[in-house]
């Protein structure tokens, strides 16, 4: 069902043309930009899984707790990447279903599937509660929590 409604809110906001962004106005030169630092985000932290990405939750024997390149800052940045990408074709186009959709369906399933991986986590690295506190969810965290 996710992945429909991701299908459905990419097609509408691709089915639109990106031809006239230069003429477009600011919420569109907007979205421009997440859509890049959506894209941006997503490589860097690609780059920095290497062999430890899966499309399950699951913990492997090898598996290492990643806290460089975009983990540094951010515990779940593949997901915070798509969330920015939908957001910023939503405003690009202003395709004003797709943003409804990516606030109200996307990212809340992000949020649970995250809580997911973060249970595993916990249990496979100790570590991973002080990660807690200094990396945010999906987006920087500019406190550190106590």
């Amino acid at each position: 069902m996710i992945s429909s409604l991701i299908k459905i809110n990419i097609a509408g906001i691709f089915s639109r043309s990106f031809r006239n962004l230069r003429r477009s106005g600011k919420r569109s030169k907007a979205g421009a930009v997440l859509i890049a630092l959506g894209a941006a985000v997503n490589i860097s932290g690609r780059l920095s899984l290497k062999g430890n990405w899966a499309n399950h939750i699951k913990i492997y024997g090898d598996h290492q707790l990643i806290r460089t390149g975009a983990y540094k800052y951010v515990r779940h940045p593949l997901y915070s990447s798509i969330i920015l990408m939908l957001t910023g074709g939503g405003f690009a186009r202003a395709y004003w279903l797709g943003l409804l959709m990516t606030a109200l369906v996307f990212s809340p399933f992000m949020a649970y599937r995250a809580g997911q991986e973060e249970k595993l986590l916990r249990e496979a690295f100790p570590e991973y509660a002080d990660y807690e506190k200094e990396a945010g969810m999906f987006f920087i965290r500019l406190r550190r929590r106590r």
